[in-house]
């Protein structure tokens, strides 16, 4: 494709229309069926999660800036820990999550807190991945416009 195949609006745009909502809901899928996960109220499983510009997604990216650059002061070159690493991607998910709708754990309700959000997070990657793929998104996190 040339440059000259591209098409660009010619119309200005406002940038107050791609402000960022300060948090979404997210419906888990089922990796297997491609189908919402049911929680306990019998409603698609949706997850509160922190914008970009959400007070807990700025304090978590600058204390990540700061443990970076003392990290990177004490271990000169060396490559970063896998395990510290794997533990912060889990706490940073945590730190974004909000709260959900109880879903469905060995037959019980699970009600959102922050302590059993590291505990489901921990063990099922394929919604830790799910989420870190949305949170990664932030054209995911625009809003429209008001209408008058």
């Amino acid at each position: 494709m040339s440059k000259n195949d591209l098409k660009f609006s010619t119309a200005a745009i406002d940038l107050d229309n791609l402000s960022e909502a300060e948090e979404i809901e997210h419906v888990v899928i089922n990796p297997k069926t491609g189908d919402p996960v049911i929680a306990a109220d019998d409603t698609p499983w949706k997850v509160r999660l922190a914008g970009p510009q959400h007070a807990e997604t700025i304090k978590l990216r600058n204390t990540a800036i700061g443990r970076t650059l003392k990290a990177q002061r004490l271990r000169g070159d060396q490559d970063p820990d896998p395990e510290q690493l794997a533990k912060e991607t889990i706490d940073a998910l945590v730190a974004r999550t909000l709260g959900w709708n109880a879903p469905v754990m060995q037959g019980k309700p699970v009600e959102f807190s922050k302590a059993v959000a590291r505990e489901v997070y921990t063990k099922f990657s394929w919604l830790r991945n799910q989420l870190q793929r949305r949170l990664a998104d932030e054209a995911g996190f625009l809003t429209s416009p008001a209408s008058d």
